[in-house]
């Protein structure tokens, strides 16, 4: 059985997945729809579902990526990207955070003679569920000046936390960040891409505007427009 709603590459998922340790998750609601990835290699597309595991109510995220036909031919390990991620979400899990999804399981399977890439590689990485919406979908600009101060507060002690772990997320978007209004629960997702931080001292209001939750003061010179995109 196959999530007939999908087309192209994904067309072949099956609506649930059994893991190594037998455990089963049912594929659910897609969050987003099915894309290449432009970054990490080597190629694939990646879909993100709602998922439930089968028997429990408890709702979780997995991300499926997708081994996509490429000169390097069939790959029995996962993408860079992914890899990236999974260690971010086994730290967080170690580290027990309230700010960031952690690492629920992880597998890999080999895709079916249906598949973009047969004999290539499907993995689902699947890590738990945080409240609230994306801050581009919240339309986070649209807000008044006091709510995006909450953010903005809350945005720090939780960006402060990942870099006391190590981790600096590298792509740096609105998107990237979760708000729920009514708790006041902020969170980080996305860990594809990020790196150790520079030892030096945070500059908030640069990551702040890094981040998309605070203006850039306009450019002095047609330099300092030309440093802001280099």
């Amino acid at each position: 059985m196959t999530l007939q709603s999908l087309s192209g590459v994904a067309a072949f998922l099956p609506c649930d997945v059994t893991l190594a340790d037998i455990r089963n998750y049912e594929l659910h609601t897609a969050i987003t729809d099915c894309r290449e990835c432009h970054d990490g290699s080597p190629k694939e597309a990646r879909i993100l579902f709602v998922c439930r595991e089968t028997g429990t109510k408890e709702e979780s995220v997995v991300k499926v990526k997708i081994q996509l036909p490429d000169i390097a031919g069939p790959s029995a390990e996962p993408s860079t990207t992914t890899n990236a991620e999974i260690q971010a979400l086994k730290t967080f899990r170690t580290a027990n955070t309230v700010s960031t999804p952690h690492l629920v399981a992880f597998e890999q399977q080999v895709q079916p003679d249906d598949g973009p890439l047969p004999g290539g590689y499907v993995t689902y990485t699947i890590m738990s569920k945080m409240p609230g919406q994306n801050l581009l979908d919240y339309k986070y600009w649209s807000t008044g000046f006091e709510e995006r101060a909450i953010i903005q507060e809350h945005f720090i002690v939780a960006l402060r936390s990942l870099w006391a772990l190590g981790i600096a997320p590298t792509d740096r978007a609105l998107r990237n960040v979760l708000w729920e209004p009514i708790s006041g629960q902020l969170s980080i997702v996305d860990f594809e891409s990020w790196e150790r931080p520079s030892g030096l001292a945070m500059d908030e209001q640069k990551e702040l505007q890094a981040w998309g939750l605070a203006q850039r003061p306009p450019p002095g010179t047609w330099i300092d427009e030309w440093k802001l995109h280099h």
